[in-house]
């Protein structure tokens, strides 16, 4: 779902897609010293960090600079704008908390790995006040200059924005895909490999017409980014499809048609039993509680 959004001072620096991040050109990225793998995950673990199923509190704490506060759940961190209000700040921490339930029916050991890779690898996820597109270039130079070479960043959180919930559970989904799926499950969903089941089932999807990638062909110009995004960007459509979220909170947009569980198993079996074998073992479905929370956070 495709918004874009400059985090730049003038035109050096990072283009964020709400969706998709390209920081920096690819010739510059293999000149750092922490490279990363489609412009935002670290290739290598940057921490041995391990995640404690025990603590379920959601700690909010103050920052510094743009970023005034800072939230940690699960381990990974949150970075947030002073003018976010703590009690939305809780509501997606218990969102990613009832993401990963420490259910006993539930793969638990496979779920603390997932969890451990978005410590390990410093995912690290911006929560901004209100639109991107009005977002104040102290700002954007800080999660510029300060984060994005130290930590995993592929996207941002807006609040009170329109389809605040998708908002929520989208960019959640992001990190969750690209860092934590990414490195526990490789062979299904890794984002830079045409081995991948998850490539494979885009490409099924793409060619029934189901998944339409044309808006992204801006970013074609940075392969790296561009095969992370219209991955990152299926996986987001397919897991929320998958827990019936889109048809009631959903855009409804022409570059994802399949609206429910139901119709992805019939029109796209694949793809569910992609997510069914993976995520199916170890995720859940926030609840409606805290589904209809966030929206109303849209005034």
């Amino acid at each position: 779902m495709k918004k874009i959004f400059c985090l730049a001072v003038i035109c050096v620096l990072t283009i964020f897609t709400s969706c998709k991040v390209t920081p920096k050109k690819q010739e510059e990225r293999g000149q750092e010293k922490n490279p990363k793998l489609g412009a935002c995950v670290f290739a290598t673990p940057q921490n041995s960090k391990t995640v404690n199923p025990s603590n379920l509190a959601i700690s909010i704490h103050n920052g510094s600079g743009a970023f005034a506060k800072k939230m940690n759940v699960y381990g990974m961190e949150f970075i947030v704008m002073k003018d976010v209000p703590n009690s939305f700040l809780e509501e997606v921490g218990t969102t990613l908390q009832e993401i990963f339930p420490q259910d006993s029916s539930l793969n638990l050991v496979r779920q603390h790995k997932v969890l451990n890779n978005l410590i390990q690898y410093k995912a690290t996820i911006p929560v901004i006040d209100g639109h991107h597109d009005a977002m104040p270039e102290n700002v954007m130079e800080e999660l510029y200059t300060k984060y994005e070479n130290k930590c995993s960043v592929c996207d941002v959180i807006m609040y009170n924005v329109p389809l605040q919930t998708m908002e929520v559970v989208e960019h959640l989904l992001h990190f969750i895909t690209d860092i934590g799926l990414n490195y526990e499950y490789p062979e299904e969903w890794s984002f830079n490999t045409k081995d991948a089941t998850v490539f494979n089932v885009m490409q099924e999807a793409i060619n029934k017409g189901f998944y339409d990638i044309d808006s992204y062909d801006d970013l074609k110009e940075d392969k790296e980014a561009y095969e992370r995004v219209v991955i990152q960007e299926f996986a987001y459509w397919l897991i929320s499809t998958y827990w019936n979220l889109q048809e009631e909170y959903g855009p409804n947009e022409n570059e994802w048609t399949i609206r429910n569980k139901d119709e992805l198993k019939n029109k796209l079996p694949s793809a569910y039993n992609l997510v069914e074998n993976t995520v199916g073992e170890i995720m859940k479905t926030p609840s409606k509680s805290i589904l209809e929370k966030l929206q109303a956070n849209y005034k």
